[in-house]
């Protein structure tokens, strides 16, 4: 397994022009000296394609994998045009995610708007299309789970998906945080994980602290041979450059033990 970081560990430095990505590549690289970033859509400066090959040189130099790009989707919406939108949004970041590099699209399949049942094979059929893109640029689509009220609930949301679209391009980017019955999904999940993101609020990094064990997470996720990335994403409401690398540290500690 390798250490990464996600963009949204910083997400307020972004939000008040505190930090830009380069800003931030650079302090993944040489302060948090993690291996990888996963890049939140809303967090590149622009899309124009010179400025997406600068921020791959720059990854480069910086000995950085760009291991995931993501992006908030919502297939439970309640109007074709609105799903149809979230599609051209995949599309969009697909062709990103292929320029900079990046295998993996982080995305969800939403909540469900007015009932789970009736919407579910719309749901499938999105999903479908989506896939195709991802074939169409080469990058996985990393299905988030998503939590209570979620198309994606637990593993059994996870493998009937992945069943039905029927597509190869499509896996699971696992949250920490998200299952309904955490390490019970968590284990039975990790043959379909090609990215996680570990979802922390800086109370893990004090003793006793924190509802996930982080311990436990990192022995099943060795026994079973996971060796993608673990980003960390601090969610917490602490001063966050000061915060996410204790997380950072803290992680990296508990997947060294």
């Amino acid at each position: 397994m390798k250490l990464g970081c996600s963009s949204m560990s910083y997400r307020r430095c972004f939000e008040s022009g505190e930090l830009d990505l380069l800003q931030w590549m650079a302090l993944c690289a040489k302060d948090l000296k993690v291996g990888g970033i996963s890049i939140a859509d809303q967090h590149l400066f622009s899309l124009d394609e010179d400025y997406l090959q600068t921020v791959k040189r720059i990854a480069v130099d910086l000995h950085l994998t760009i291991s995931a790009i993501s992006l908030d989707t919502d297939f439970g919406l309640d109007s074709d045009e609105a799903r149809n939108g979230e599609m051209e949004k995949i599309e969009l970041v697909c062709g990103v995610a292929a320029v900079l590099g990046a295998p993996v699209v982080c995305m969800s399949a939403g909540t469900p708007a007015y009932n789970r049942h009736e919407q579910w094979d719309e749901m499938i059929r999105c999903m479908q299309v989506a896939c195709m893109m991802g074939e169409r640029y080469g990058v996985v689509l990393g299905m988030v789970n998503g939590g209570r009220g979620a198309f994606v609930e637990s593993y059994g949301d996870v493998d009937r998906i992945v069943h039905e679209v029927g597509s190869e391009w499509l896996r699971l980017n696992l949250r920490t945080d998200a299952f309904t019955d955490d390490m019970k999904s968590i284990e039975k999940s990790t043959l379909y994980t090609v990215h996680t993101h570990a979802v922390m609020t800086g109370a893990e990094t004090e003793p006793g602290g924190g509802y996930f064990d982080f311990g436990r997470y990192a022995k099943i996720i060795k026994e079973l041979n996971y060796r993608g990335f673990i980003a960390v994403e601090y969610a917490g409401e602490g001063d966050e450059k000061e915060a996410a690398p204790k997380c950072v540290e803290y992680l990296r500690g508990v997947l060294a033990g």
